[in-house]
């Protein structure tokens, strides 16, 4: 069947629309169309210049062509009849006349596009049956609700060819995710529909959108929002449901003898007083993935759990209860994880206590997951919204107005397949029989746990303690900010602060630090989603600042003859500068406004400060393209000073995650947040173990006492953020591991195969996939080893043919502006696999008491030799002058070395014993210089000092002594 407008032809050609401007209405739409801002600029300067007045507004919305040419004060040009036969024919008053044309398809053309409604803003109702599809929202390579949806809304005309595969363009949005196998009676998405206002009731349109839907998704209407509607952000609460028969609560197949008069089924009164328990805004960190305790977006609200009285669905012949959850938003996997923590408690599996122990935000354990067939989306309320806009809207948004086609859908559709499977297949009896086989609590620790997190103090103090510990810090005193005695760190904060002072005329508030890293096992893999083992560097980058009322940030080096100054907007926009000198160098602002920009983004609109402006001069002293995280430092640092500009305190792996991610789309390299994520959450004296799979954790490594840490550079410059050979090279591994990571997913046939686009997916993925009985590194490496040979190398046609992926979801998902023709898979997946495992290795080593010293120096030794092998040959990585470099360390008394950072150049890394330290220390300064050799001091994360106040307030005592200390 065509769409719904070829279908209808004339009848629905007319609209109120006139070619004049008009005031914008209360759904945010003009009744014409106003020309584009820079249009109407050169139209106002043509004005101008020839003494035209402007032209008058209609007043109304007459289709009189007379009347409106009349309301001008000047005589239309032949241009200007052109364009008003063409507007008057988009409103199917007559028929285009394109004069000078001889173009006949050109003109056929115009005319159905003249019969097209132009786009505005709709809510489309509908629901469906999840057990087919892997969730709500689009996920690349499987079939979800909203892939068919759009898909059908194309076919039915109501999505143009052009915005069919670009969602954004249409503004769409849904009110709710859904997991997969997740069910909805009452989901909603807006969306600019092309589709004049008055069709949206006729039965003939929701016929043709659902012409082109299977029968398990039915679309019961549309409603007209306002212009600036969203359905996820203007749905205030959600209500969910979750089904399952009554005798999975034990008892008989239907009503049981009330034991009190009033009380219903004590069943299901058992249950609902377990579930009350859920009510109010707690943390549900243990009841999602990938969240932590402290984290603001583990805090719920739940307005009401109730569990009803036994029912029989249609066609079932087995009674059902259904638990009803009333709240404002939910995480993944939450509500199925309260389903199955509930029945544990119920049947006595777990301790009643184990539910306030799962509600302690500083308390991890196991939640048991139900099954997803009994869980169905049942309302979306919209109150607040239509309360606001209730003088405008038509009809309130609300899926009452469905109610009869909803009630049938939920009947027939929803709750009788529901039934039919769990009688066909046993889903959720079958898991209520053998999860107390997967899982046990343990009774006595949960209640030891209940009465140290939730009966006494200490648990809250415990947790104030780990918040405030996850803040980026500030010192009071300059040696606990320099984090060293070293005498040349404090020469350089005394002078930063004393030329800052000639400068600006005024002496600074703060100074802040970010330091340099090296990594010592894990190259190239934190964009891979797998861990990393490195140190924090006493080296870095220092920045003194004062904060200001204005909004801007006036940026300088110390060293003004070599890097120009710089001016930036509060939100990280750079500004343009008068008599600027093109002999000094400017690319490093573009750093400095990569982490600004990176740092705002990361408040919340309500907790951005009103000016955020002030003054900083930056100083550093590490080696710059040298593998050694300059760039990284600087982007960390300036993300710091941004937060304290803002008076603003923020947890340290966030400042971490919010540079990554700026200096990856400003300066275009695939990189990871391993370089930002040490330099903000280091420990003096240990190496910092990080992850990144689910979510982003730091450990900390203490290392052995007589091994010697040593950076030697090689004198070879890799500047990845501006060099482009280097940044094609290293953008071309990452996208070749992406590439075959995907390869993997599917030849492995691991979990949501087609999801899975970094080799941490895969494993995290792999894990999840019974058959596989893969839960280790070693394991995935070998079964990846007998499906990816080493040597195997694909062709770009090739990778869609395995993928089976079109050009565009290529080039977004895999390629991201990388442009070859064949990918090394093989050797860039050894590598990976091979260093992940080594990583592994290296954490056991220095975690493993029953190991000295001795065998902790010589087993670094060898995982480091082993890592630059894997570098050299498998990823290419490094260069000649690198591994020359490399055997002459080795020659020279290292137990072992590699090249350190992302490679093609830079420093390497060396374990020296600590009696040979001195020899070999002669030896490489004789060879590269004294400026080339770094003797490694494990030094501790990134931190501000507070010179005039700590945050919060004036402290002058404070401030006096941190003055003395620098003069």
């Amino acid at each position: 069947m065509g769409s719904y407008f070829s279908r209808t032809g004339e009848d629905h050609e007319t609209s109120n629309d006139t070619v004049d401007i008009q005031p914008s209405n209360a759904f945010g739409e003009t009744h014409g169309r106003r020309p584009h801002k820079r249009r109407r600029l050169n139209q106002e300067k043509t004005r101008k210049g020839k003494d035209i007045p402007p032209p008058t507004r209609a007043m109304n919305n007459s289709r009189d062509n007379t009347t409106q040419k009349t309301m001008c004060n000047e005589k239309p040009s032949s241009d200007d009849q052109r364009l008003r036969s063409d507007s008057m024919d988009r409103r199917g008053n007559s028929s285009a006349v394109i004069k000078g044309s001889e173009d006949v398809k050109e003109a056929d053309a115009l005319k159905a596009n003249a019969r097209r409604p132009r786009k505005r803003k709709f809510v489309v109702f509908l629901g469906y049956n999840g057990e087919k599809y892997y969730g709500m929202q689009i996920n690349p390579g499987v079939v979800t609700i909203e892939r068919v949806l759009l898909s059908a809304f194309h076919k039915a005309g109501l999505i143009s060819d052009e915005n069919k595969e670009s969602p954004g363009k249409v503004q769409w949005m849904r009110a709710a995710r859904t997991d997969k196998g997740v069910s909805a009676i009452v989901q909603c998405v807006s969306a600019k529909l092309e589709v004049f206002p008055q069709q949206i009731n006729d039965p003939q349109l929701i016929a043709s959108i659902n012409d082109h839907l299977p029968e398990d998704v039915q679309v019961y209407g549309i409603l007209r929002p306002t212009g600036g509607f969203n359905a996820r952000a203007d749905c205030h609460r959600r209500r969910y449901e979750y089904i399952f028969p009554v005798r999975l609560l034990g008892g008989p197949n239907g009503v049981q003898k009330e034991n009190e008069v009033g009380k219903g089924d004590p069943r299901a009164t058992k249950l609902n007083s377990i579930l009350k328990r859920f009510e109010g805004t707690h943390c549900f960190a243990n009841f999602t993935d990938g969240l932590s305790g402290s984290d603001d977006a583990s805090r719920r609200y739940m307005i009401s759990l109730s569990c009803s009285q036994p029912f029989k669905p249609p066609k079932s012949g087995v009674f059902y209860v259904s638990v009803e959850i009333y709240g404002q938003s939910f995480l993944l996997h939450q509500i199925r994880k309260m389903i199955g923590l509930s029945l544990y408690v119920y049947h006595g599996h777990a301790p009643e206590e184990t539910l306030s122990v799962a509600l302690c935000p500083n308390v991890k354990i196991h939640t048991p997951m139900a099954p997803a067939l009994g869980l169905l989306l049942e309302n979306l309320i919209f109150d607040n919204y239509n309360k606001r806009f209730k003088d405008v809207l038509e009809q309130p948004i609300s899926s009452d107005a469905f109610r009869e086609a909803k009630m049938k859908f939920k009947a027939h559709e929803v709750y009788r397949r529901i039934a039919e499977k769990e009688r066909n297949e046993r889903v959720l009896e079958t898991w209520v029989k053998n999860y107390r086989e997967r899982f046990q609590y343990k009774h006595e620790e949960i209640r030891e746990l209940h009465q140290k997190f939730v009966l006494s103090d200490v648990g809250k103090e415990e947790q104030r303690k780990q918040y405030v510990a996850s803040l980026y810090p500030i010192k009071t005193s300059l040696s606990d900010f320099l984090d060293c005695d070293a005498p040349e760190m404090m020469k350089m904060a005394t002078a930063l602060s004393c030329q800052f002072s000639e400068r600006y005329d005024v002496p600074p508030t703060f100074l802040a630090r970010a330091p340099g890293r090296v990594n010592l096992i894990g190259e190239h893999l934190d964009y891979n989603g797998l861990p990393v083992i490195g140190v924090a560097l006493r080296q870095g980058s220092m920045l003194a600042g004062c904060l200001d009322d204005t909004e801007v940030i006036e940026v300088q080096h110390v060293r003004r003859d070599v890097y120009h100054r710089g001016k930036l907007r509060a939100d990280g926009l750079r500004m343009a500068l008068e008599n600027e000198d093109d002999r000094l160098d400017s690319d490093w602002i573009q750093y400095v406004s990569w982490g600004v920009k990176a740092a705002i983004a990361g408040l919340p609109k309500g907790k951005r400060a009103v000016s955020g402006g002030g003054r900083v001069l930056i100083s550093g002293d590490l080696p710059l393209a040298s593998g050694l995280a300059s760039s990284s430092s600087l982007v960390t640092l300036s993300a710091l000073a941004t937060a304290r500009l803002n008076r603003k305190r923020i947890p340290k792996q966030e400042i971490a995650l919010r540079g990554a991610e700026g200096e990856r789309i400003g300066a275009g390299t695939r990189g990871g947040a391993v370089d930002h994520a040490i330099s903000m959450c280091a420990s003096k004296g240990c190496a910092v173990h990080v992850s990144f799979t689910p979510r982003i954790a730091v450990r900390s490594l203490l290392l052995p006492k007589n091994a010697v840490l040593v950076a030697v550079g090689s004198n070879v410059k890799a500047r990845k953020g501006f060099d482009e050979l280097v940044k094609q090279q290293f953008n071309l591994r990452a996208a070749e591991c992406r590439i075959a990571a995907a390869i993997l997913a599917r030849r492995l046939e691991v979990h949501l195969e087609k999801s899975v686009t970094t080799p941490g997916q895969l494993l995290f993925q792999a894990k999840k996939t019974s058959k596989l009985q893969c839960r280790t590194i070693s394991t995935l490496r070998e079964k990846a080893l007998e499906a990816m040979p080493i040597s195997e190398v694909v062709s770009l046609e090739d990778v869609k043919e395995q993928l089976g992926v079109q050009e565009v979801e290529l080039q977004n998902r895999f390629l991201i502006g990388v442009k070859a023709e064949t990918f090394a898979v093989g050797k860039r997946m050894s590598h990976v696999f091979s260093e992940a495992e080594r990583v592994e290795q290296f954490f056991e080593l220095l975690t493993n008491e029953e190991n000295d010293d001795r065998a902790k120096l010589e087993g670094m030794g060898r995982i480091l030799e082993e890592g630059h092998r894997s570098l050299r040959d498998y990823y290419e990585s490094s260069c000649s002058e690198v591994d020359e470099l490399v055997e002459f360390c080795l020659a020279n008394g290292a137990v072992g070395s590699r090249v350190t950072g992302a490679g093609w150049g830079g420093f390497t890394i060396s374990v020296v014993p600590v009696e040979k330290k001195d020899s070999f220390l002669k030896a490489v300064t004789k060879r590269v210089g004294k400026g080339s050799v770094i003797e490694v001091e494990p030094s501790g994360g990134a931190c501000v000092l507070a010179i005039h106040g700590v945050l919060g307030g004036p402290d002058r005592k404070r401030s006096q002594a941190v003055a003395d200390g620098m003069k």
